[in-house]
């Protein structure tokens, strides 16, 4: 797809994991955590976003918010 960048997600992973931690309602695995922030990471891409913290805070929220949670799961088949 032209005009579309692909960023390097592996450095901020972890740091990111630990804002979409803090957000999240629930303990899940780290293996959840990951895929949760995999996610929130892609959708701040897609939306022309980068990972600050505010844009992954904000993304993060509305995972929470809008039942985004139960989708990851639901997709990925994790019964947590």
């Amino acid at each position: 797809m032209e005009g579309i960048v692909q960023l390097d997600k592996t450095k901020d992973l972890e740091r990111c994991k630990g804002i979409v931690k803090d957000i999240l309602l629930e303990e899940v695995s780290d293996e959840l955590l990951t895929i949760i922030t995999n996610e929130v990471m892609d959708t701040c891409m897609f939306i022309g976003g980068d990972f600050a913290d505010d844009n992954i805070k904000d993304i993060a929220r509305q995972y929470v918010v809008k039942g985004g949670i139960e989708r990851v799961k639901k997709a990925y088949g994790v019964n947590e």
